[in-house]
């Protein structure tokens, strides 16, 4: 169909700015908007409290190891979740996990005012709840959204994501010394309770052109035993999707590694109690500008790159820069240039490539967006840290690297991800194309021919129906040229926004132009119709 922009609500209208929105969305964007906001901000609060703690406790090293144990426990975890998910429905199936979040933080707090040592055991569990987190949210948005409105409002509901890490990470910063590491588990506990009746508001408000058509599929007994595991071993889609998984953590894990063993060396002239401040202060600041950059690549970039390339392209950029970044890493082996590769390298991960991410989920399943996915960002994510910790394990321990070994290593397995990426973006294109999904938009109602007086503004109205497409949640763009292909004369224009042919002939003109509109779809099919204007004295 085509947008009338006139029809949109002022949030639309503002949402409008950054992508396509369609009469009636608004109100699904803004509560995901800003139950994401609410769910990264108070995970980047538990995140400054497990850097500070993990490191103050003991050492860059224990950290990589603490990584890899997630990924054991997540083998018990995930046949437990794919149990839950067949039992409950799906806006209190996330409510309940993020209830089993918040109260999850409250013993954390009472052992550390109990002086117990709980940074190795908190590390463990905040990165379970960091991949719990992000991929419950983005498999509820996929179960929401059909493909074609995924891929129009991903990238602002990303910003969601963006924004709450950035102020999650300021909030942390100025908190610190008012209530200190262990405070904010607290703050963040009352926060993930505040997201819960945002999922039914969120499932109320799509509506019905933007849901997606139902392809579940019924669990066999391999999948009801391992869970999402057995979907994704079964389809080399998904399995392409999990080894870009598995590259990504791999790299990011070995690269804060070498990161964070900088900021070990440089604190430990420093007493005790000034150097827990110190870094947590330090690693505050690094999250702030990992979140304040995502932010602005999600609010100026992402969708913008999607659109103007397709999922196809956007997916290879990020991989491509990391390949870059990690190579100025090795040419300049300083704490300065590693922090601001690592800025880098992160800022793309959580917005771009995170946001591409999650759209190739859209033509699957909903087993698949809830069992599929939790398996790909939580057992392979972390499965990504375990190789990590073997990496560091085995060149710390036994080959004794220094970090310039590590970045070699990084600049291969960024150079890995560029060509899986690659690969799954040819599968994502031949996916969407299918009948299922993507369907030509085709003529509708016929554009009236108009004669017009020379000398005078007139406009010229483009029926609402003039183009149909039978994908649910498209939106089409159109453009206008002469019959013959060229463009349209200085005086005749197309306003997009309005559709109307704005046409002011000079004084004395006398002509019959043949005018084609053409109507785009989302993935760049099309069609047109002609219509005949006149210009008469």
């Amino acid at each position: 169909m085509l947008v009338n922009k006139s029809d949109l609500t002022s949030f639309e209208k503002f949402i409008n700015l950054f992508t396509t929105i369609r009469p009636g969305e608004g109100r699904s964007v803004g509560w995901l908007l800003l139950h994401a906001f609410l769910l990264m901000c108070a995970y980047y609060l538990v995140r400054t409290t497990r850097e500070t703690f993990i490191l103050t406790e003991g050492s860059a090293a224990l950290r990589s190891y603490a990584s890899g144990i997630q990924a054991a426990l997540l083998i018990f975890i995930l046949p437990l979740y794919g149990a839950l998910f067949r039992l409950q429905d799906k806006s209190l199936l996330i409510q309940r996990i993020n209830l089993i979040l918040a109260v999850s933080l409250i013993p954390f707090f009472i052992a550390h005012q109990m002086d117990f040592h709980i940074g190795f055991v908190l590390f463990i569990w905040s990165g379970i709840m960091a991949v719990m987190v992000t991929s419950q949210f983005w498999a509820f948005a996929t179960d929401l959204l059909n493909p074609k409105t995924g891929q129009r409002l991903f990238a602002v509901i990303g910003m969601g994501i963006s924004l709450g890490a950035l102020s999650g990470t300021i909030l942390a910063k100025q908190l610190l010394d008012l209530i200190g590491a262990d405070g904010l588990l607290i703050a963040a506990a009352l926060m993930f309770a505040s997201t819960l009746p945002l999922s039914k508001l969120s499932n109320d408000s799509v509506p019905i052109e933007s849901r997606p058509p139902p392809l579940d599929a019924q669990a066999d007994s391999v999948q009801k035993l391992f869970g999402g595991l057995a979907l994704v071993v079964k389809d080399r889609y998904l399995m392409s999707i999990a080894v870009l998984v598995v590259l990504l953590n791999w790299s990011g894990a070995t690269g804060e590694f070498v990161l964070n063993d900088f900021i070990k060396d440089a604190s430990m002239a420093m007493p005790e109690v000034d150097r827990e401040i110190w870094i947590g202060k330090f690693q505050a600041g690094i999250m702030f500008w990992v979140t304040l950059l995502s932010a602005l690549f999600q609010l100026l970039f992402v969708s913008r790159i999607i659109i103007k390339f397709g999922i196809r392209v956007a997916l290879a950029v990020s991989p491509a820069i990391f390949v870059v970044s990690y190579m100025f890493m090795g040419a300049l082996p300083l704490l300065a240039v590693t922090r601001w590769a690592v800025i880098t390298i992160k800022s793309l991960d959580y917005s771009l490539l995170n946001t591409c991410r999650n759209a190739l989920l859209l033509p699957t399943s909903r087993s698949v967006k809830y069992e599929g996915k939790t398996a790909i960002d939580t057992l392979f994510f972390r499965f990504g840290d375990l190789l990590s910790a073997l990496t560091v394990l085995i060149g710390v321990e036994f080959l004794r690297w220094n970090h310039g070994e590590f970045i070699i290593v990084n600049i291969i397995l960024a150079a890995c991800m560029l060509l899986v990426s690659l690969r799954i973006g040819k599968s994502y294109a031949q996916r969407i194309a299918l009948p299922a999904f993507n369907s030509a938009p085709f003529v509708g109602e016929q554009i009236p021919d108009a004669t017009i007086c020379s000398g005078k503004c007139t406009h010229h109205v483009i029926p609402p129906n003039a183009f149909l497409d039978d994908d649910a949640g498209e939106v089409l763009t159109i453009r206008a040229e002469l019959h013959c292909g060229s463009a349209l004369p200085g005086w005749v224009r197309l306003d997009k926004r309005k559709h109307i042919i704005e046409a002011t002939p000079p004084a004395g003109h006398r002509e019959e132009l043949v005018i084609r509109v053409i109507a785009t779809d989302y993935d760049g099919l099309f069609t047109s119709q002609t219509f005949r204007l006149t210009i008469e004295d």
